[in-house]
C-alpha cells in the first residue's frame, strides 16, 4: 500500500537534516565560499541582487526535497539497499 511521504514530518526533519549537513560540510572548506553584496555591486542592481537573493532562498529548499524525492525513487524502483548507494564515488 501506498502512503503519503512528502511534507510528513519525517520529511521535512531529513530535509532539515540535509541542510545543516551541508552547512557544516560548507564550513570545513579550506577557501572562502559565496559572493557578498560589496562584490556584486559593481555588476548587479539592488533589485537583481534582491532577485538572486530570493532565487537562491528558493533553491535551499527545494535542493534537499528534489535529493530525497530521488533517493525515494530509487528505493521503489531498485530497493532501499540500491538506493542508499551514491551513483558517485568519493
Amino acid at each position: 500500500m501506498l502512503i503519503p511521504v512528502v511534507r510528513t514530518e519525517k520529511y521535512d526533519l531529513k530535509g532539515h537534516e540535509l541542510i545543516y549537513q551541508a552547512r557544516a560540510l560548507v564550513q570545513g572548506l579550506s577557501g572562502e565560499v559565496g559572493t557578498g553584496r560589496a562584490e556584486l555591486m559593481p555588476t548587479c542592481t539592488s533589485g537583481g541582487i534582491a532577485g538572486l537573493t530570493g532565487i537562491l532562498f528558493m533553491y535551499q529548499r527545494f535542493i534537499p526535497d528534489i535529493t530525497i524525492s530521488l533517493i525515494r525513487i530509487g528505493e521503489c524502483l531498485d530497493g532501499p539497499v540500491a538506493a542508499a548507494k551514491s551513483p558517485f564515488p568519493v
